[in-house]
């Protein structure tokens, strides 16, 4: 129906896969820069994510869940030719 708005679903985070990659990458690499950061002074840290969520998984599934999204940029990927030749042109005018 064109007048619907549609339904764009990206299946963000649908395969465990994904989630489980998200938690180690947060647990290990950005628990990593805010241990360097406290090193280099206490009070420097992570402001997002708050760092108290790192070791605290359902937090963290509940911020990652919340917070990844897509960055895909959409184009078209029409070929500009004739018909014929297996594009989308039909030289109207």
């Amino acid at each position: 129906d064109p007048a619907v708005s549609p339904v764009i679903d990206f299946g963000i985070l649908s395969n465990p896969d994904d989630l489980a990659l998200y938690q180690r990458t947060f647990q290990t690499y950005i628990k990593n820069i805010h241990e360097q950061l406290q090193a280099i002074d206490p009070q420097y840290g992570l402001i997002y994510p708050p760092a108290a969520i790192l070791d605290d998984l359902p937090a963290l599934t509940a911020f990652i869940q919340a917070n990844v999204g897509s960055n895909q940029s959409f184009q078209g990927h029409c070929r500009m030719a004739p018909l014929h030749l297996g594009g989308v042109v039909n030289g109207a005018g």
